[in-house]
């Protein structure tokens, strides 16, 4: 059976990473006019990103797995919210 949090430093940092994230995306919907906190959301999840792909090599935990599939969907949608936004 797999575990489901991770024994890790590098699993963990991409588990918490990931968790701000949601909370500076959380802020970037209730204030858009943010742009910053845009920048700062991406920054996260690229760093929680790499992270789990050197998690996933020691362990493979069920919140690793998710930080990483998270994270893509998060890059991939405001890569592409950002370049269809009309003012």
């Amino acid at each position: 059976m797999m575990k489901v949090v991770p024994e890790s430093s590098a699993g963990k940092w991409a588990v918490g990473l990931t968790s701000a994230s949601i909370v500076s995306l959380v802020i970037f919907f209730l204030f858009e006019t943010m742009g910053f906190i845009l920048l700062v959301t991406i920054l996260l999840e690229l760093a929680a990103i790499v992270l789990s792909i050197k998690a996933l090599r020691k362990e493979r935990t069920i919140l690793v797995y998710c930080a990483l599939i998270f994270g893509v969907v998060v890059i991939l949608f405001l890569l592409t919210h950002s370049l269809f936004i009309q003012d």
